[in-house]
């Protein structure tokens, strides 16, 4: 603070003088903020073309998750056929040989 009085009133001036500035630099960012609300408004409401692409890519995703799915179900259930088949041929072959074995597990 100023000792003064006359210094005291000087500084108060000095710091009126200045708010006008102040103000007018305060209205052009306000008016430059207002400008990108506008713009930032039409992009947000904008319709977003990606969206559905996303959608339709995620949609084929599931279908080809499906399809893999059955494929691998399908293998299997051949790979449990031929493991079946083999079993029965080995046992006609030869019958006394499994029970033999089945035997000696027991």
């Amino acid at each position: 603070m100023a000792k003064d009085p006359e210094t005291a009133a000087m500084h108060f001036l000095k710091a009126l003088e200045k708010i006008p500035n102040y103000i007018q630099k305060q209205q052009k960012t306000i008016a430059g903020l207002r400008k990108d609300i506008l713009v930032l408004k039409t992009v947000v409401d904008s319709y977003w073309i990606k969206e559905d692409m996303l959608s339709n890519t995620k949609t084929q995703i599931a279908a080809i998750e499906r399809k893999i799915h059955l494929v691998i179900t399908q293998q299997k259930k051949e790979n449990d056929n031929d493991i079946e088949q083999t079993i029965g041929q080995n046992y006609e072959q030869s019958p006394q040989k499994v029970q033999t074995h089945t035997k000696k597990l027991n």
